[in-house]
């Protein structure tokens, strides 16, 4: 599997050799994954999506409009 960098705002896009595909039981193209901080898988959208699909499943992850993430920096 091959990591890609940024696309379109995506980050990351994972390219496969199939092993991948198996592991995770992908059976459409494009397959989209939504990972949340804690590495586990939230939502998985199979085949042709709409921009306001992926945002519908991000949504969730995201703070609420108006709010600011809290970032913690260390030292």
């Amino acid at each position: 599997a091959v990591l890609r960098d940024t696309v379109k705002g995506i980050d990351p896009i994972l390219r496969d050799d199939q092993s991948v595909a198996e592991r995770y039981k992908v059976s459409a193209l494009p397959t989209l994954f939504v990972v949340n901080r804690d590495g586990r898988i939230t939502s998985v959208i199979q085949g042709v999506m709409s921009e306001s699909d992926v945002a519908a499943a991000l949504r969730p992850l995201l703070p609420p409009a108006g709010l600011r993430p809290i970032v913690q920096q260390n030292h």
